[in-house]
């Protein structure tokens, strides 16, 4: 069964963000983002069926989070677009894209993170130590606190650097510029 990706804007079953094709595009941008250490080559080596299962859960991963403003529709799958942002760029009724360059950006890098993950051997993911006949299974407590914040931190550092999501305790990320 081949995985759909559904982009229609504020469509009440969109899946995605981004085609696959925009994918690609903004994976080449994001490797040139330094400051977000962002390794890509999970990316370059997964199929176009893994691609798209990736960015279906990365968008799923990245609409849990506490965007600003409200759905411009209530039966929209997707939280964006969205309208009283109280940030003109990012108000439906301003632009003509369902999401943000940078929510594109975010939902892609996540994508990346879970197909770099994927590759990884399991202490890398948080294992410890475990056990075959016992069962047993020790996490790593760091881990635990990636899996709790759900997106990957490339992600949340283009979301927070844009202030399209909360920092905590009902302040918002406002960029300085």
């Amino acid at each position: 069964m081949s995985t759909t990706l559904t982009t229609t804007y504020a469509n009440s079953e969109a899946n995605s963000y981004v085609s696959l094709a925009e994918a690609e595009v903004i994976v080449t941008t994001l490797s040139y983002l330094t400051f977000l250490g962002l390794d890509v080559s999970g990316w370059s080596g997964a199929s176009d069926e893994a691609k798209k299962v990736a960015l279906v859960m990365a968008a799923k991963r990245i609409d849990a989070q506490r965007f600003i403003g409200y759905k411009y529709l209530n039966n929209q799958a997707l939280q964006w677009p969205r309208v009283r942002t109280g940030k003109r760029p990012f108000n439906h009724e301003t632009s003509d894209t369902a999401a943000p360059e940078t929510v594109q950006q975010a939902q892609v890098a996540d994508a990346v993170s879970m197909l770099n993950a994927a590759d990884k051997h399991p202490t890398e993911e948080g294992i410890a130590s475990e056990s075959i006949d016992g069962h047993n299974v020790v996490y790593d407590r760091k881990h635990l606190s990636t899996i709790r914040d759900n997106i990957s931190s490339a992600a949340v550092e283009l979301l927070k650097t844009a202030g399209l999501i909360q920092t905590g305790f009902g302040h918002v990320h406002l960029p300085r510029g």
